[in-house]
């Protein structure tokens, strides 16, 4: 939000178009909400109706910390009801806005999720991508909880597998029983976790078919050679 007075604050109209505005030019998120500093709900964008946010406790909390001068804030939750079978877990920011006295006057509300977020889609699709070879593609916090997962109904879930040995192919079981090839990954600048896997035998199959047309080709010289 600009910088203004207490006495001189944007009316809701102007709230209005500075969030819309500030949506459309950067479509970082997919809400934007303004609160006053008692906690009221003024306006958002592009649903100025605060119950169809669906808010989880800890995020009504962080509205209070924020007044009480927690700057900036970030909690992840489930999808809301609004958001159900999506596959990636609900990211919440909460930022402190100040007048030009740096006195508290509200708190700015920006609600995203990585398959909505530009930063992140590309890399959902690269683990969305693994379904086509039965596998599946995980992201996990530092609490080995799923914030994204193939499979809509694990998000948010606890992580069952191996995580200490990051940047390397591990031969594991599933948690089906069946064996599978999983590649783990620090994520870049946060204290999160990838992982990509696939069934053992259709990484074999598909060694395999790379294997055999080398094989007969191989083959085929030796048999040149030895005529």
């Amino acid at each position: 939000f600009p910088t203004r007075r207490s006495s001189d604050l944007l009316s809701v109209d102007q709230m209005n178009e500075y969030l819309s505005d500030g949506l459309r030019s950067v479509p970082y998120f997919r809400q934007l909400y303004y609160f006053d500093r008692d906690q009221n709900p003024i306006t958002g964008y592009p649903s100025a109706d605060v119950g169809k946010l669906y808010l989880t406790d800890i995020e009504q909390t962080g509205i209070g910390l924020a007044l009480k001068g927690v700057a900036m804030q970030m909690y992840v939750s489930a999808p809301g009801i609004e958001e159900e079978n999506q596959n990636t877990a609900r990211i919440t920011f909460l930022s402190l806005v100040r007048d030009e006295a740096g006195m508290p006057v509200g708190v700015l509300l920006g609600i995203t999720d990585m398959q909505f977020n530009p930063l992140t889609r590309p890399a959902l699709q690269a683990l969305d991508s693994l379904e086509e070879l039965d596998g599946e593609g995980v992201i996990m916090d530092e609490n080995l909880k799923i914030l994204y997962h193939t499979t809509p109904e694990l998000v948010m879930t606890d992580y069952i597998g191996q995580t200490s040995e990051t940047g390397k192919v591990l031969d594991e079981v599933s948690p089906t029983g069946t064996r599978r090839l999983a590649y783990y990954a620090d994520a870049a600048g946060k204290k999160w976790i990838v992982v990509a896997s696939i069934p053992a035998e259709r990484a074999q199959k598909m060694a395999l078919e790379i294997a055999a047309p080398l094989l007969i080709l191989l083959i085929g010289v030796m048999t040149l050679v030895m005529v």
